[in-house]
């Protein structure tokens, strides 16, 4: 018995890890995004090749985080089904 609580404390601590870095990710999304706003308002008409590519990178990083979201969602779904047996 002592082997199955270990490992449900590992696969609740994994989720609480996991619960963690998304309130993380979502509030660097948040940020990131006001981020992309602002600079797309002070840009001119014209968008030098720098604009182009701090704006191409932000928005690299923007989906990286997005899908960083994602995998961490199938893994507490994963968690959660294990829990569930």
């Amino acid at each position: 018995m002592s082997r199955y609580m270990d490992i449900i404390n590992e696969v609740n601590h994994l989720k609480r890890q996991l619960d963690s870095q998304g309130v993380l990710i979502n509030g660097f999304l948040r940020s990131h995004e006001e981020q992309i706003r602002m600079i797309n308002e002070n840009l001119d008409g014209t968008r030098s090749q720098a604009d182009k590519l701090m704006l191409d990178a932000l928005r690299r990083r923007e989906a990286s985080l997005k899908n960083s979201l994602q995998l961490i969602g199938r893994a507490t779904d994963a968690l959660l089904q294990i829990q569930a047996r």
